[in-house]
């Protein structure tokens, strides 16, 4: 693994990010704050009564929208998780594109690194879902 920088005009992953983050936190707002639309249950959940590595996570996002983080991260730590390292990459986009500095890209992957990080994401699944069982 190797991190490179990349200069400003290079930029596109931060652009498309910024404008991808920014459109889905004005959609979520909308569906769940203006509107109030329902949310449903999950099929595993709905069937069987267990809940699924996601339960929770709407209501999760709903808590940081309303700034209880820590109520986030009861509700379902993975969920918190996720958007806590997704308005962090937000702020990282935001200060290349404002601040015109050169981009940071993870390039020359390898397969045992590439699995590895898989097995990360399966194992932060797992202990999410051993987490909301046990809640």
């Amino acid at each position: 693994m190797k991190l490179e920088y990349v200069r400003r005009s290079d930029a596109l992953v931060e652009k498309v990010g910024v404008l991808l983050l920014s459109l889905a936190a004005v959609a979520g707002i909308l569906w769940l704050k203006v509107f109030e639309l329902p949310t449903q249950k999950g099929l595993l959940c709905k069937h069987t009564n267990l809940p699924c590595p996601l339960c929770g996570g709407t209501r999760s996002v709903s808590a940081v929208l309303e700034l209880q983080i820590l109520t986030a991260f009861q509700l379902n730590p993975l969920v918190g998780l996720a958007m806590a390292f997704g308005l962090l990459w937000f702020a990282y986009a935001l200060c290349v594109l404002l601040f015109k500095l050169p981009s940071i890209r993870i390039t020359n992957l390898r397969l045992g690194e590439v699995r590895m990080l898989g097995g990360l994401v399966l194992l932060l699944l797992i202990l999410n879902w051993v987490y909301l069982l046990t809640t």
